[in-house]
Formats: structure tokens, C-alpha cells, sequence
């Protein structure tokens, strides 16, 4: 099966996935919260991303972005993929490691609608995978409290300086599941060993920027939106589990939790790449969407055909195409007609 072409417009608001094969790597410990901001730091670095919200469950994230260059946001996570499994391969000694499952979901959120009602769902993840009550209470790396720091302030941003250690100097761990204190221990000989150092930033309401509202007022109102769907979600997680008579897990728990504690994952969603809560703007979105699929392929067989400066669309990832034969004025004198080419 083919994949989707991706697509990724300048200036709008993106919603990325990725889900791990089995197990949970990223449990909700101070050593992998503190490995994942290193990460996400370092990358930051190099790729120009505004990261707007994030929530990391043990085997995903949720993470909205704005995109200002189509590269730079394939390259923003691409690079996390690539650094976590790195980073995850030497905590458990392991020589080689295929972490992640299929390809990374990439969805643009169209309109505010539906990035509020995607902003609460990613904050209400805890809550409805059993974990936690509230946000609030979630150890696992999380940006609700740059949420709420920025609730009115419109270019608010959190940073940072976050300890680099290359993949090399981390240490495979003494065991799969660490007290805190071994954990505070071992974050601290990661920072010994650190290289460089790098600025962790998050910009909680770029998402606003991107829809051109930068009124305080607008701003709180909006974010008042969103916390209200939190609540919403978090009640209706917490009515489920009074039904089905279960329980959260307490904080403690979670932050000691085994590393690569086995789990089988669900039945994935369908995927959407483009969600919108006004159905007219959806439609032109699906239809400019298709356009842009129907040029792409007209240029790819335009190139494939030989033909030089193709006009592809703007922010279309151009493949890769291989070369061509050489081209021989006279079709006698090729190899393959006089026996002088090599036998393959």
C-alpha cells in the first residue's frame, strides 16, 4: 500500500504522532523526562519548529506544532525519532533496536475548532488511558504548566538550557526499574558528561499567532476554551472508570515505573490528515489537497521521462529519481547493441 503524499503548508498548525511496537519506552521517570527534553532541545537547534504543546505517553507522543518550512518540520521529527531510539537502544543495553511502528502521523489542524478540541484531547490523554485524574497529577514530560504560565500572554514563551550528552557516553541503567533517588543520581552523572547544552523552548501560544489572534483578552478566552474541553474529557474518563469500577495509578507509581514494561498497543484510529470543525473549509482543504496530489504525479512522470526543471508545487517533498541512460547520438554505437558493455 502506498503511503499519503505529505503535504505541510507554512504558517499552520500541525498535529504529530508516533507510536512505538511494543512495550513502553518512555515511561513517566525523571531520567527519561529529563533524556526526552535533551532531545527535543537539541533538535530544536538545528530545525525551526514553533512547539506549541506536547504530552508524552509511554509508548507516544501528542505534539502540536506550527510549521514555518515544510523540511524543517519532516527533519523536526524525524531527528526525535532517530535520537530516541539511540538514546533508548543504550539505556537497555540492546546492540540494535526497531522501535517505531509505521510511518509518523502528521494532521493539519484547520481551523480553531478543532485545535482546541486537539489541544484538550492531548492533555486529557492521561486521564482517559487510566493514568492519572487530572493533567495536574501526570509526571510523564508535559507542557500544561507552560499552558497555564502563558494563559493570557500572548508571545509567551518557556525556555530552558538543557545538558547534551551524545548517545556514546549514556550508560546502559543498572536496572530496568530505578528508586527516585537512583534516578536523580543518574540524570546528574548525564549532566557530568554533557557536551553542549541547548535551549528547550516552548511557545504555548504560537498556535494563536498562526490564526493572527494576539489580543490578551482573545488569547485567554481561546485558552479558557481549551481548559474547559480538558474538564470535559478528564469528567467524562473519570464517570467511565466510576462505571467500570477502576482506578488511577498514583504519581509515585508512575514515576517508578520499569522501563520497557511490556504492552501490547491497541488497534490503531484511522488516520486524518486534515481535521476541521467547519465542513466547508475541510471540503476546499481535501480538494487542495488532491490538486496538489494530481501535480505532484504529473511532475514525477515528467521527470521520470527524462525532463529537466520540473515545476513541482511549492513545499512538495521532490523523490528521488534514478538516472537515466546515457544518451548515444548513434543507437549502434551503445554497448548493449556492439557487445562492448559489461556482462551483468
Amino acid at each position: 500500500m502506498t503511503r499519503s503524499r505529505r503535504k505541510f503548508d507554512p504558517g499552520c498548525v500541525y498535529e504529530l504522532c508516533f507510536r512505538v511496537r511494543l512495550d513502553l519506552p518512555f515511561v513517566p521517570t525523571l531520567f527519561i523526562k529529563y533524556l526526552l527534553k535533551s532531545i527535543i532541545a537539541r533538535t530544536q537547534r538545528e530545525f525551526r519548529v514553533e512547539l506549541c504543546h506536547m504530552v508524552w505517553m509511554g509508548n507516544h507522543p501528542h505534539i502540536i506544532v506550527v510549521c514555518w518550512d515544510a523540511n524543517e518540520l519532516k527533519n523536526f521529527y524525524m531527528e526525535i525519532q532517530k535520537k530516541c531510539t539511540e538514546v533508548i537502544k543504550r539505556l537497555i543495553g540492546a546492540p540494535e533496536l526497531t522501535l517505531w511502528s509505521g510511518s509518523v502521523y502528521v494532521s493539519k489542524l484547520a481551523d480553531l475548532g478543532k485545535c482546541i478540541n486537539r489541544i484538550a484531547y492531548l492533555y486529557a490523554n492521561p486521564a482517559e488511558a487510566n493514568l492519572v485524574d487530572k493533567i495536574e497529577h501526570y509526571p510523564g514530560l508535559n507542557t500544561y504548566r507552560n499552558f497555564q504560565n502563558g494563559f493570557s500572554i500572548p508571545r509567551y514563551q518557556y525556555k530552558e538550557t538543557m545538558k547534551w550528552t551524545r548517545y556514546g557516553k549514556v550508560p546502559v541503567l543498572p536496572s530496568a526499574r530505578l528508586s527516585q533517588f537512583q534516578q536523580i543520581s543518574f540524570v546528574n552523572a548525564l549532566k557530568k558528561m554533557a557536551d553542549d547544552e541547548h535551549d528547550y523552548v516552548i511557545t504555548p501560544n504560537a498556535w494563536l499567532k498562526a490564526f493572527n489572534i494576539m489580543d490578551p483578552e482573545e488569547v485567554r478566552e481561546y485558552n479558557q476554551a481549551v481548559l474547559n474541553r480538558i474538564r470535559e474529557y478528564e469528567k467524562a474518563a473519570h464517570d467511565r472508570r466510576q462505571e467500570e469500577g477502576r482506578t488511577v495509578l498514583r504519581p509515585s507509581e508512575l514515576i517508578n515505573m520499569k522501563i520497557m514494561t511490556p504492552h501490547i498497543p491497541k488497534k490503531k484510529d484511522r488516520k486524518v490528515h486534515i481535521q476541521a470543525i467547519d465542513e466547508e473549509l475541510r471540503k476546499e482543504e481535501v480538494l487542495a489537497y488532491k490538486k496538489f496530489c494530481e501535480k505532484c504525479a504529473e511532475c514525477y512522470l515528467q521527470a521520470k521521462a527524462g525532463q529537466k526543471d520540473v515545476d513541482w508545487p511549492l513545499n512538495a517533498f521532490i523523490p528521488w529519481i534514478p538516472p537515466r541512460v546515457i544518451d548515444f547520438e548513434n543507437e549502434d554505437d551503445a554497448p548493449w547493441v556492439n557487445g562492448t558493455g559489461p556482462i551483468i
